[in-house]
This record gives C-alpha cells, structure tokens and sequence, in this order.
C-alpha cells in the first residue's frame, strides 16, 4: 500500500497541472519539496514540510482568527486555494503514514467545503485501507471521471466490490483498467496493472465471460512490455497458478496452453521460479490424460503419484507414508510393464512433462528384468511392512494390485506450484478407498500426506 501511495501522491497533483499553475509559486514549491520527500521515504520530513507552510499562512494572515479556532472562514482567506492544496498534500502524507483516521478527517473537511473527483479517489483510497468496503463504493461512485481515470480509481473500487460479493459489477471495473491500457498503452504502476489482469482473468473464468480471449491478449502485450522483477515474476506466477486450477473447464485448456508456451518463449520466468512452468504443464497433461481412453486408472494413479514429488521420479525418502506408496506404485509397475510396455512409449510421445518424471524409474526396465525389479521394490519394501512374512506380503500385494488394476478413474488431481496435489472433482472423504489401488482407507494412505 505504501509503494502504490507513493505513486498516487506523485501523480494526483501532475495531472492536474492547470489548478498547479493557478497556485502561488511559494505553494507550489512546498508541494515539490513534500513530494520529493516522499519519494525518497522521507514522510515525517514531509509532514514537517507541509505543516510548516500552513502555519506560515496562518501566521501571515492567510486566514482569520475564525480559522484558527477551527470554524470555516470561506472568502475571508487571502489563499484558500493554496492553504486547500497543501491540506491535501497532507492528508496525502497521512495515507503514507497510515494514519488512516487523521486523512478520513481531513479529506472530509476539504469535501465539505468544495466536491472535488480527486478528493473522492484518495477517501475511497483511506476506506479500502481501514476495510471499509461499503463506503469505498459509496465515495468512490461519486467522482464523475470522464474518460480518463486516475491511478488506483478502478482497482481500488473493482477490489471492494469483489470483497462485497458483488463479482460482476467488480468484473466490468477492471475490465475498465484493462481497456484502458489496450486504448493508450500507458503502465503508470506494472504491479497494479499486473493485479487488474489477475483479478479480470480470475473473474472472467468463473463467471464465464466470453472476452476472457481478448482480456488474455491484452494481458500478454503487457507482459511483453514491462521489465519483468521478482514481485512481477510472483504475481504472474500467481496468474498461471490460478489458471491452473480452473482446468477442468475444456475451454480454458488451449488459452493455458498458448499463455504458458508464450511464458516460456519470452523467458519471462527466467532465474525467477523455475518450477511453476513445469508444475503448469503436469497440470495441463493430468487433465488430459485422465480423460485418455488409452491411459487407465492404475497407469493415471501411478503418473500422478509421479509427477507430484519435488525430484524428478523421486519420492520423499523422509516421509515413510509416501516412500511405502511409491515402493507400492513401482512394485505394481513391475507386474504392469511387460504386458502394456507400449503404453509408457505412447506417454512419452504424449504426455513429455509427465514422462520425464518416471523416466528415472522405467530406465532401470533397459538395465534388469521385470521380475529382478520387482524383487529389489520388495526389499526395499520391507523393512516397512510388520508381522507379515515376505509371502503374505507379497500376496497382499497380489491382491491390491488386482483391485488397482479393476478400478475406474478417480478424479484427477491437479498440480500446483510444482510440489502440492488437490482433488479438483468429487473431494475424497477420510473414509473413502485412497485412489492409489492400496485397498487402505484415504486417512490411512495419501491423505496423511
């Protein structure tokens, strides 16, 4: 809040530069001096700036006695104008310093004396800060901004209607912020711009907006025209995170995978987060193959189990839970591979980013024989399975595999960020069959993952 702040007080008063004109140029230089201060984190230098100034005019006859017991004096001024100003100026220093009450004061005592847009924008600025999301809207509909508006108007006012429910209307907001970039092509803060885009996207998808297309072209001529950061690189992350999420809508998978192929070219992400482009594309590929006749349910369970460790191929040694789950998938491959071997080969031509996470398990069917493999799991298995004998467990196994083999799809899950699987269909209850094929409960197998 403090950075965007910042560029708001920078701005409010620039575009404004005939009322600046009009100010006597001892006012307009104490302006210069607060927003060079703030600009360089300096705001109780500031404020000492700003209250300096008005106590001058005070001192000099700017105002009568009348003012200085705090009742309005009207035209008995000499500067109204400029002792207007540098109140504003201040209550701008106070939305930097948070005093959040001291600016509502003071921005409502300018209002009460003359209606002013700009004036509408900074108090609904103060309410959105205090969480004061019904008089954001109040305020902030009242400005009558033509066909500009100022930074932060839309965003801020978009925002509190989001937080009121009121999706829609919030929607048509930032859609405004966004046709405002695609008419002038003007970034006066990436990171807002950055949150507009989000948020509209966000937005479009769930209430199924059909400009979603147009919207995700704009936003891509944005990207290709700021410097990508780090705080850039975690709000687009956060983008490809939430378009990840919504997968089980058909429609949205080719424009996730347009977006994401463009991600990479640009080299958007580059030395920024190097796991939430793979992590996009086993998202993008579990939702294709859960829907894949030629890919059945133990073959899906066992490419998700996969896909969502943090190593290529490599489960979690650490964690005991998940290392007995993959030791249980890789002995269930050895029983699968020798019969359906053509369906790893039809994976790997399909489905690339999924295959390279197995790659490291299936290599070891070039190096030993199936039965070899299976007996190496088995006693990697072991030391983990209590008061069965070897056979018994391995019948157990038998069993379960038989089970595993026989059961339909599950919901698919879906990856996020790399490392985290979450059921984007029906919710596994504690008490349902893990969709692993253990034959155990869901509380007792992956869910105390």
């Amino acid at each position: 809040m403090a950075n965007e702040s910042n560029i708001l007080v920078a701005k409010i008063e620039a575009r404004n530069q005939e009322e600046m004109a009009k100010l006597r140029p001892g006012v307009r230089a104490v302006i210069e001096d607060v927003q060079d201060a703030l600009q360089h984190g300096s705001s109780d230098r500031a404020e000492q700036i700003v209250n300096a100034a008005l106590d001058e005019m005070r001192q000099n006859g700017a105002g009568t006695d009348a003012e200085k017991a705090g009742v309005e004096t009207g035209a008995a001024e000499q500067d109204p104008a400029g002792r207007r100003a540098l109140e504003n100026i201040l209550a701008q220093v106070y939305v930097t310093q948070k005093r959040w009450k001291d600016a509502e004061t003071l921005v409502n005592k300018l209002l009460a004396e003359k209606k002013e847009d700009d004036l509408y924008l900074l108090l609904g600025q103060i309410y959105h800060a205090m969480g004061r999301y019904h008089d954001v809207v109040s305020t902030m509909k009242k400005a009558s901004f033509q066909d500009y508006y100022p930074p932060f108007y839309n965003n801020t006012l978009a925002d509190a209607l989001q937080q009121l429910g009121r999706k829609q209307e919030a929607l048509e907001v930032f859609r405004r912020e966004a046709d405002q970039f695609r008419r002038d092509g003007e970034i006066l803060s990436s990171a807002m711009l950055e949150g507009t885009f989000q948020n509209l996207l966000m937005l479009e998808i769930e209430l199924g907006d059909r400009t979603f297309a147009r919207d995700l072209a704009a936003y891509r001529s944005f990207l290709s025209e700021i410097e990508m950061n780090e705080q850039e690189a975690v709000y687009l992350t956060g983008t490809i995170v939430m378009m990840s999420e919504q997968l089980h809508l058909k429609w949205l998978r080719p424009h996730f995978q347009s977006f994401i192929a463009f991600v990479e070219e640009q080299k958007l992400l580059d030395g920024l987060n190097d796991t939430v482009l793979p992590s996009a594309h086993l998202a993008l590929e579990s939702w294709t193959y859960h829907e894949d006749p030629k890919i059945d349910s133990i073959v899906e369970s066992f490419l998700s189990f996969y896909a969502g460790q943090s190593q290529e191929g490599e489960a979690a040694s650490s964690n005991p839970e998940v290392e007995v789950t993959s030791l249980t998938y890789q002995w269930y491959m050895c029983r699968y591979y020798p019969d359906h071997w053509q369906v790893f080969d039809y994976i790997k031509e399909t489905y690339p980013h999924t295959y390279l996470k197995i790659t490291p398990f299936l290599q070891g069917f070039s190096e030993k024989s199936p039965a070899a493999l299976e007996e190496e799991v088995l006693d990697l298995l072991m030391p983990y399975v209590k008061n069965k004998t070897r056979e018994e467990a391995v019948k157990e196994l038998e069993t379960v595999y038989a089970r595993a083999v026989r059961m339909e799809k599950q919901p698919v899950y879906v990856s996020k960020e790399g490392s985290t699987y979450r059921n984007a269909g029906r919710k596994i209850m504690p008490n349902d069959p893990c969709p692993c094929g253990s034959g155990k409960k869901y509380k007792k197998c992956c869910g105390r993952r």
